[in-house]
């Protein structure tokens, strides 16, 4: 049993968010759920029958391989689906990402029968997307309630998430810290002696009628409003040390935009500055030289994660253990800088320190 053991973690971006960091990015015509704050819950009344949905209009290309729905009350009479509309995009000009749905990866999320995203419990859900880019032009994701419960209730949504994911290679070193801080809580000593406390607060805000990554039932086990109170307590903190890591699982072949040879940009296979071919590994190089990946699409941890959290400055969702779907938690780099200290030719060890955040 993992018993919150920490194990090859992996981190969640928000393609979304890091876009609209930079003004790529705009919702519109809808409330808006594209920022990673589920204590900030949406709602559209909802009739049986009809189709509504959340939208965001993006002007730069974004690879993803998951998408989360995190907040929402679509237990058992939600029916949904992610559009990609833009004039090149891969699946035409209105194109479902249904096809490219991979339940390998899934929590309270399952394909069913009419090409759509069903949900068992309320809360929060998790999906997988075979990986794949989009291109700019409009994002939304829809939903079609056709099956309605004993008492109709209006959607709610509190984020829409959509990015890449990130596995680092291996888990931590032995010698790793967890803590849970309750800093909210001041304590003072009166001149008699007494000990007086206030909490300015104990855990983080509730998603709605439930606590943060908690799943419920539509009827709910503990009564509407109660789960929240009762929801675990404590802002969670990891300090983890990684050994051996390898500069292509860091750094990545290339940090540039440019992949090609072209006038202007770096062509590795020209022996420009003193590198070759050899100097790479044949999976980052094409055949005629030029590089495979770019600073976008490369699978290293500074592209995937340091780049796309602008070093720390916004939030994303962290798995300690990524076989454990029990542990997640909305968090920022507790730190000003990265170090990566090379220990042998190509390898290096990192520090890092990781802190809940809402």
């Amino acid at each position: 049993m993992p018993y919150n053991l920490v194990g090859t973690p992996r981190f969640y971006i928000d393609g979304l968010t890091w876009l609209r960091s930079l003004g790529l990015a705009e919702p519109f015509g809808s409330p808006d759920v594209f920022n990673l704050n589920p204590s900030n819950q949406t709602t559209i009344a909802t009739t049986n029958g009809t189709h509504q949905a959340w939208k965001i209009m993006i002007d730069a290309p974004l690879e993803i391989n998951y998408f989360m729905l995190l907040g929402h009350n679509f237990a058992g009479y939600h029916n949904g689906d992610i559009l990609a509309s833009s004039p090149q995009g891969e699946h035409g000009n209105v194109g479902s990402l249904w096809d490219d749905f991979d339940q390998s990866l899934g929590i309270n999320f399952q394909k069913d029968g009419g090409n759509a995203i069903f949900t068992t419990y309320n809360g929060y859900t998790i999906g997988g997307i075979t990986k794949r880019k989009i291109y700019p032009g409009q994002v939304h994701y829809g939903y079609y309630q056709n099956t309605a419960p004993a008492t109709f209730s209006p959607s709610k949504l509190s984020c829409f998430c959509l990015g890449n994911y990130y596995d680092l290679p291996h888990s931590p070193d032995l010698n790793l810290t967890m803590s849970r801080e309750y800093d909210g809580i001041k304590t003072i000593q009166t001149k008699g002696g007494a000990s007086l406390s206030n909490a300015y607060y104990t855990k983080p805000p509730s998603w709605g009628d439930q606590g943060a990554w908690e799943l419920q039932n539509d009827t709910g086990t503990y009564g509407v409003g109660n789960a929240k109170k009762l929801s675990k307590s404590g802002r969670r903190t990891w300090d983890l040390s990684f050994s051996y890591l390898d500069d292509g699982d860091i750094f990545g072949s290339n940090q540039e935009l440019s992949m090609l040879a072209q006038e202007g940009y770096y062509h590795p296979g020209s022996g420009t500055f003193g590198m070759t071919d050899g100097d790479w590994e044949a999976s980052d190089i094409y055949t005629q030289g030029a590089f495979n990946y770019n600073l976008l699409t490369d699978n290293n941890f500074y592209s995937q994660v340091i780049h796309k959290t602008n070093g720390g400055q916004l939030p994303f969702v962290f798995q300690p253990n990524k076989d454990d779907g029990t542990t997640f938690a909305i968090c920022k780099f507790d730190m000003k800088s990265f170090k990566f200290e090379q220990v042998a030719n190509g390898v290096y060890n990192m520090k890092l320190k990781i802190r809940e955040v809402w």
